[in-house]
């Protein structure tokens, strides 16, 4: 009985089905596998492994782990936008190099200023204060004589300082109130502009006709309270100008009409003496 056991089993063992499975230790001798891994392999598939370099579940689960890890990275790269925003800031940054490059480029001359209409009038509205200003100073010591003659030199040239310093000290109080008033629903800049010159105007006419000196330093306040035409102006001239390239040439024109105003005022001075 035991021999037939026995040779019943060498029978059984030689007519081993394909699908026998093998341990893996013996089939890593075979193929060089890493002897640890106990994975057994179906005889089925040992001519798929052999002449290849033999990879177990667990080593195909890494190897699936890292290549969905370097696609996750591939995608987080593609779902990066790219803004000119700068650090620190909420505000896009403009690069306008190739503009500036092109404004130096070309040279700015004063005929190509824009607005020429509106200009030509703040310049003959500035011009005007100038002329009123410096014109006095030919025929100031004259008039005051003619209130008192009996007045020495020396109080007729402090009365003559008093005078010229009104229209500037008044001038310089009510600046910032005329800035409101231009800034303002029911002022606005060509009201403020309009009362300064009718101010003026109204205040060089008391002048000439005034008959004391306390009467001329009236007018003399009376203008200067008015006017506040320079800083409106200027406000104007930035809002009107608004590309950067013209706004050098732009803001000379006051000071430059101011100039001429000073030259021509005392020679008009002089011719009615």
């Amino acid at each position: 009985m035991s021999n037939n056991t026995k040779g019943g089993d060498a029978s059984s063992t030689s007519r081993a089905s394909p699908e026998t499975s093998l341990d893996s230790a013996s089939f890593d001798s075979n193929i060089g596998l890493e002897a640890h891994d106990t994975t057994s392999v179906p005889l089925a598939e040992h001519d798929r492994f052999v002449g290849q370099e033999y990879q177990s579940p667990v080593h195909r689960e890494r190897a699936s782990d890292s290549d969905e890890g370097e696609l996750n990275r591939r995608r987080s790269r593609d779902l990066v936008i790219e803004t000119n925003v700068r650090s620190g800031t909420g505000l896009p940054h403009v690069d306008d190099t190739e503009n500036a490059e092109a404004a130096k480029g070309q040279p700015v001359s004063w005929r190509s200023l824009p607005r020429k209409d509106q200009l030509i009038v703040l310049t003959f509205a500035r011009l005007s204060e100038p002329l009123t200003q410096t014109s006095l100073g030919s025929y100031l010591f004259y008039q005051l004589q003619s209130f008192d003659p009996s007045l020495p030199d020396s109080t007729i040239s402090y009365q003559a300082g008093i005078i010229q310093a009104a229209f500037p000290f008044a001038q310089f109080l009510t600046a910032m109130l005329w800035g409101r008033f231009a800034d303002s629903e029911h002022g606005g800049r060509k009201n403020a502009i309009c009362i300064g010159l009718l101010g003026t105007m109204c205040s060089i006419i008391g002048f000439g006709f005034s008959q004391s000196f306390g009467m001329a330093v009236a007018f003399r306040c009376l203008g200067g309270v008015l006017n506040g035409n320079i800083g409106v102006m200027r406000t104007m001239i930035s809002e009107i100008i608004k590309e950067k390239k013209y706004q050098s040439r732009a803001f000379l024109i006051l000071p430059m009409t101011f100039n001429i105003g000073v030259i021509i005022g005392p020679i008009l001075g002089i011719s009615s003496v």
